[in-house]
């Protein structure tokens, strides 16, 4: 159910960001975030890096584009990175996803 959930909100905030990035671009942050925040719940609810790494690849509604040393990285640093404790899995969520897209600044002319 929760994947549904955050199936939901990727497409609703990707929706601000939308506009003029490619598909491919989006659809690689938005597997990015998603991944994050789905470590972020599994880490609050006590549940292994393993487990963590298992529900991922097991419960995704879309193909990952995701590659295995990337998601393992995600995980690790979700778990054992002390700048990412204490983050919420829905406030981590919107990081990645303005990370990844950030703004396309132009240069001054």
């Amino acid at each position: 159910m929760y994947r549904y959930v955050l199936a939901v909100s990727f497409v609703f905030s990707m929706s601000a960001y939308a506009d003029g990035i490619p598909a491919s671009k989006q659809q690689e942050c938005g597997q990015k975030a998603w991944l994050a925040s789905m470590a972020a719940t599994a880490r609050d609810g006590g549940v292994s890096p393993q487990g963590a790494l298992k529900i991922v690849t097991n419960n995704h509604p879309y193909p990952l584009v995701l590659s295995d040393k990337y998601m393992k990285d995600a995980i690790n640093s979700v778990y054992f990175d002390d700048r990412l404790q204490g983050i919420p899995p829905e406030v981590l969520y919107n990081q990645v996803i303005q990370t990844c897209i950030g703004p396309t600044f132009q240069p001054l002319r």
